[in-house]
């Protein structure tokens, strides 16, 4: 891990010693598939990432891209819900930052190896409320969160529509850390209350998922 990380940086702290000014490029993009799949659950096999953000010079570049996730869901106490209150609260976000380089293959098409730092959150809370048979209110919560640190490598074929639209999609081979926490607490079974937490890593190869509709300027 710590390995990648550094050849990350490297190549975060080389690619401005290598840009050319004369063939610069700035672009931006969305990920087309993740907007398609927005109100699935996320899986590991999907790409994250909504925003993408480039620089290059036709040899070298950086890259920036990101996914924020908010929502929230509140059902009121009725007849039907055993006149309990419920709201289920989630939010998600992935950032990446890395630098890549670049192989131009024709007047179409090209290709990109990039290196890149990633961190990943999920935090969702879960709440009842009801009354017990004393008319007292009773409050149970749920609360769990989970985050990645890790490194990644990625080819990357472009298929350039005109000169300044593009469609690409990315291989991704992830080296990451974990850390999750779920929490249990019920006003009503107070010596029931627990914290578990967990660490671990993985490595993970992720399918081409992501399809980024760029524009450059």
């Amino acid at each position: 891990m710590k390995k990648t990380i550094g050849l990350i940086i490297l190549l975060l702290t080389a690619a401005p010693l290598w840009s050319q000014q004369d063939s610069t490029y700035f672009q931006v993009g969305v990920n087309v598939m993740r907007l398609l799949t927005m109100n699935q659950p996320v899986s590991e096999l999907w790409n994250p990432y909504q925003l993408h953000v480039e620089w290059g010079n036709g040899q070298v570049g950086a890259r920036v891209s990101l996914n924020v996730v908010s929502t929230s869901e509140t059902e009121e106490p009725s007849s039907f819900n055993g006149n309990t209150r419920f709201s289920d609260d989630s939010t998600s976000m992935d950032l990446r930052v890395g630098a890549f380089m670049e192989r131009r293959l024709g007047k179409s098409w090209s290709t990109k190896f990039a290196a890149d730092f990633f961190i990943a959150n999920r935090d969702r809370a879960y709440n009842t409320v009801t009354r017990d048979v004393d008319g007292l209110l009773v409050k149970q919560d749920i609360t769990s969160s989970r985050s990645e640190v890790g490194g990644s490598i990625s080819l990357i074929p472009e298929w350039h529509i005109t000169s300044r639209v593009t469609l690409s999609t990315e291989l991704n081979l992830l080296l990451a850390s974990t850390s999750s926490s779920t929490s249990t607490r019920s006003s009503d079974f107070p010596e029931f209350n627990s914290i578990v937490d967990k660490g671990g890593n993985y490595v993970r190869l992720r399918p081409p998922t992501a399809l980024f509709l760029l524009v450059r300027f």
